[in-house]
């Protein structure tokens, strides 16, 4: 049982002679006492539970008392029905004025907030693009979280669907909003039973994983070009190939690279995304490609590559945009350098990756690919690796059955 009284406080006395006004709060016999205003005992009416007339300020007051006590009415009548997502800590942070997030949408915006902070501002971008699809699908921005059951949610996946969303695009969505509701719980702004995601499972998609084979790569690696963009051409080619050079390094942290990472014949870096670090031989390839940035060295600021000769290195968002424009740029010379080569594939910065993985099957150890990808759990190289391991056991099983 919930309930709120008004009350004075006869036995507490300030110095000044005055005793303090509360809402009390009270569930399952236990009291919270959340202070309004003050008194002194002759200018409190205790039979209509508020200040006489003879209190300077008692018009005031007498306002503020009565909008507290029906605050306290509304939230513990809706507390007491049979399915509100409220809690009880909610309650008393809502009636003492702490400012919290109390909706899906506040609690994207602090997120948006928190990825700022950490200079995440490329995936600050990716986010802030989910929230509105979510708002136009929900149709405004007031996203109570009790409202957001399993039906919402596969009416969203639908939603996302029918405007072109990938399957693991709708499941980055799902995971973001489960994660939300998660720390919405630990906040007590709702209430555990409420969670959707125990009807509603949310499984990532399996994805085919592209990636140059040995010849095609070599095809790469072999071409030249002329004419005006021939620049951004090479730009473009090179930075793949020391991304691919270095295990996959992801295009982000490739672009990132600095002269002064590189010792005794090794790179040493450390990947943004997670912030462990790795140090790797530099092969022959990566000191081709380490060759062709040299001409760059005196404008590129620290940098191997020249994305930054023009940005503000002082401003992590200037180069976090300076990034996303030239993976942009790169992304598209990239499918120009793929159909110069005959190869049938879209290749882009992050294929890199996917290259390397490719073309290393099971030559490597799934525990010293865990450390080249800079994987946390081992079981992710192992699913990320199993696309290429399988399929070349699969071509040799496949062949000795068909091929008479």
């Amino acid at each position: 049982m919930a309930s709120s009284k008004i009350v004075c406080r006869k036995n507490k006395k300030s110095k000044n002679g005055m005793h303090p006004i509360y809402i009390r709060l009270t569930f399952d016999r236990k009291h919270t006492y959340i202070k309004i205003a003050e008194t002194k005992l002759e200018d409190w009416d205790e039979n209509r539970l508020i200040v006489k007339p003879s209190h300077k300020f008692h018009k005031s007051i007498n306002k503020l008392i009565k909008e507290k006590d029906m605050e306290a009415y509304n939230l513990i009548l809706e507390y007491e029905s049979e399915f509100t997502p409220i809690t009880q800590d909610y309650i008393i942070k809502k009636m003492k004025g702490a400012k919290r997030s109390e909706t899906l949408t506040e609690y994207f915006h602090a997120y948006i907030e928190e990825l700022e902070q950490k200079d995440q501002d490329s995936y600050c971008s990716s986010v802030r693009s989910m929230l509105r699809k979510i708002v136009r699908y929900h149709g405004g921005e007031d996203i109570r979280f009790h409202t957001i059951n399993a039906s919402w949610l596969r009416k969203l996946d639908l939603f996302l669907y029918r405007e072109g969303a990938g399957k693991r695009t709708i499941f980055n969505y799902m995971v973001i909003i489960r994660m939300l509701f998660n720390r919405a719980i630990q906040d007590h702004v709702v209430k555990q039973e409420f969670y959707p995601f125990t009807t509603y499972k949310i499984k990532m998609p399996s994805s085919e994983k592209i990636g140059l084979s040995k010849s095609e790569i070599e095809s790469f690696i072999k071409q030249e070009f002329d004419g005006l963009d021939s620049e951004f051409m090479y730009l473009a080619k090179w930075t793949w190939i020391l991304s691919f050079a270095f295990g996959g390094v992801r295009s982000s942290d490739t672009m990132r690279i600095k002269w002064t990472d590189f010792k005794d014949g090794h790179f040493y870096y450390i990947m943004k995304k997670n912030n462990k670090p790795l140090c790797l031989p530099i092969s022959d390839l990566a000191q081709q490609a380490l060759n062709f940035f040299e001409r760059y060295r005196f404008v590129s600021k620290g940098y191997v590559t020249p994305v930054f000769r023009l940005a503000n290195i002082d401003d992590p968002k200037d180069m976090n945009r300076k990034i996303t424009n030239a993976n942009r740029i790169y992304n598209e010379k990239l499918k120009k350098i793929a159909a110069q080569a005959g190869i049938n594939k879209n290749i882009t910065m992050h294929i890199a990756r996917h290259s390397f993985g490719s073309i290393t099957g099971d030559k490597i150890s799934p525990q010293l690919l865990q450390m080249i990808y800079r994987h946390s759990d081992i079981q992710t190289t192992m699913n990320y690796q199993q696309n290429w391991t399988n399929q070349e056991k699969l071509n040799d099983a496949f062949g000795k059955v068909i091929d008479f």
